[in-house]
């Protein structure tokens, strides 16, 4: 068997830059891929209203892989204990996802809705480690197989991801490498500041992507998309209020990113929103392509 590092290891970020996002967007394919993600996720989308009003889109997408990065983040079993509370505190400062007071209630509503649990650590009997349940990695794993099946149609890494899906150890080998990249400073989100306005706001990104998915081109504006859809139903639909919605298409739509969101129907996304859209998850690709090359690395050095 060959040797495997277990910590994580210092290297530089090797995130897509705006040439290969540029490439990637220009696939003939790639429109296809995109607008698949964004039926895929907006179909498996689980929300509730409790944790919409405590985190953030950026947060609320994060933090469960948060957990699963310091659950995985060694090859070694006894290196895999120790997800804390302490430690879920200091991470969440460090990456800005919310405050420290927070991460408790946070972990409260996780435990409740059965996507964690707290267990002894076998290590330290006076320690409560938190432990990602089957829930949680289930969501994550079908998560997954829907963006590696978007990358099918557009790149070769999507079909040996959707292969990997099916090995007991490729989430851990895979995590571990998303965990490295960010370590190093990798921020997906980095490369489409133009929708900042949705990623910051709870349940912003579910919005933009719904109205990708619901959207057909429009008439009057080369390159945008006009969906049929109310404030008052993407309210219904994502568990937040229709101010809460209301204020937030009227910030994007003030940036640019929307127009005709004063009404109840129709909206319609703008070329600098669909732009965001997909150099956010061009890169979101490229990333998990790199990641998916480096797990299957991985797993091939520890079978030997």
């Amino acid at each position: 068997m060959k040797a495997h590092a277990d910590t994580q290891q210092e290297k530089s970020s090797t995130a897509p830059d705006s040439t290969a996002i540029a490439r990637l967007r220009a696939h003939p394919r790639f429109p296809e891929a995109a607008k698949y993600i964004a039926e895929a996720l907006t179909e498996i989308y689980e929300g509730n209203r409790i944790m919409n009003t405590m985190l953030n889109e950026r947060a609320r997408g994060q933090i469960g892989y948060l957990i699963l990065m310091m659950q995985w983040a060694s090859s070694s079993q006894h290196a895999a204990q120790g997800v804390t509370m302490a430690r879920m505190k200091a991470a969440c400062t460090r990456m800005n996802y919310c405050s420290p007071n927070r991460v408790e209630s946070i972990m409260a509503v996780m435990r409740l809705f059965g996507y964690i649990r707290l267990e002894t650590d076998p290590y330290d009997h006076r320690v409560k480690v938190i432990v990602p349940t089957e829930k949680l990695i289930g969501n994550y794993v079908e998560r997954w197989r829907r963006h590696f099946h978007a990358m099918t149609l557009i790149m070769p890494e999507g079909e040996t991801g959707l292969a990997a899906l099916k090995h007991e150890h490729f989430a851990g080998a895979f995590v571990r490498e998303i965990s490295r990249e960010y370590s190093a400073g990798l921020r997906v989100a980095n490369a489409s500041r133009e929708i900042d306005t949705f990623l910051d706001r709870n349940c912003g990104m579910m919005i933009l992507l719904f109205l990708v998915s619901k959207g057909v081109p429009d008439e009057t504006i080369t390159g945008a998309l006009r969906a049929t859809v109310s404030i008052s139903g993407l309210a219904r639909r994502f568990g937040v209020s229709r101010p809460h919605v209301r204020k937030l298409l009227a910030d994007a739509e003030a940036e640019g990113l929307v127009g005709d969101a004063t009404g109840e129907t129709p909206i319609r996304l703008l070329p600098r929103a669909i732009e965001g859209f997909e150099k956010f998850y061009a890169s979101t690709f490229l990333t998990f392509a790199q990641a998916i090359r480096a797990a299957a690395q991985e797993m091939e050095d520890i079978q030997g």
